[in-house]
């Protein structure tokens, strides 16, 4: 674990938050490049990057709340670098930027396949910050790379407690058990799912493909992640599924159900979303 990137005088610069920030200021970087270099750039400013921004940050924090803890400490939503940030919320918050693309009249499935080539990127690096935060810890493996949180650490104790209780690890264990490098796992498979969406997003031939096709293949990721997780939250009953996983089960039988049936009536990519030849 590694939560404190730096300190300068009195303030503490947390990973996760720099790492989250970065990830984000990266992804308006590289949209903003893309867009300029269209034969008819879309007619959007960095407003609607702030847009999304905190839509992105209250959705997922305030899933994270209620997933994880109680509706009462909604009032926490300030404290971002403690982490708690869900993926799933941050998909329905970032849906605020949508009224920012109404107002400007820019058309939706276009620059929505635009955003989402790289949204897995962005969402790749935010992982890496829950990695040196500690968070979204996976279960107990012999595997070569697991990993064990140093003494000291917040999840230290908490982890050898459970472990022993679990019979993990013995009576007498100085250290928790290694566990599942989870986050590192789906930081990899989003950054395999943007290097696809680089290959495709050139050579689709209509629009919304991408933006209807995300939510599908990061629901199949995280799905199979969530089989390796161990952190604590709600369990649906009927199916013996985490929250998360039911989530995502039934995301991707919604996308692909979706994407089956307007497939035929997306319309055609304009020529204005190609970059013009230099």
């Amino acid at each position: 674990m590694y939560p404190v990137l730096f300190k300068f005088w009195v303030f503490e610069f947390h990973t996760y938050t720099v790492l989250m920030a970065g990830a984000f200021l990266l992804g308006v970087y590289l949209f903003f490049r893309h867009n300029e270099r269209l034969a008819e750039p879309f007619p959007v400013t960095p407003i609607g990057a702030l847009w999304l921004f905190l839509g992105i940050l209250v959705g997922s924090k305030v899933y994270y709340i209620l997933e994880y803890r109680d509706a009462r400490e909604l009032l926490s939503l300030v404290r971002i670098w403690e982490g708690g940030l869900v993926s799933y919320g941050g998909i329905i918050g970032g849906a605020a930027a949508v009224i920012y693309l109404r107002v400007k009249g820019v058309p939706i499935l276009p620059i929505g396949d635009l955003v989402v080539s790289y949204v897995p990127l962005c969402h790749a690096i935010g992982r890496l910050g829950c990695f040196f935060n500690g968070c979204c810890w996976g279960r107990p493996t012999d595997l070569p790379w697991g990993v064990v949180y140093p003494e000291g650490s917040a999840l230290h104790g908490y982890l050898l407690h459970e472990h022993i209780r679990q019979g993990a690890a013995p009576g007498d264990a100085g250290h928790p058990h290694p566990v599942h490098p989870t986050q590192l796992y789906e930081s990899l498979g989003l950054f395999v799912i943007y290097l696809l969406f680089c290959y495709v997003y050139p050579r689709r031939t209509r629009q919304g493909g991408l933006l209807l096709l995300y939510p599908v293949f990061y629901g199949v990721l995280r799905f199979l992640v969530e089989f390796f997780r161990a952190d604590p939250t709600h369990e649906v009953p009927l199916v013996h599924l985490r929250l998360s996983q039911a989530i995502s089960l039934g995301l991707v039988i919604a996308g692909l159900l979706v994407y089956i049936t307007v497939r035929s009536r997306l319309p055609e990519r304009g020529a204005e979303e190609a970059p013009p030849r230099a």
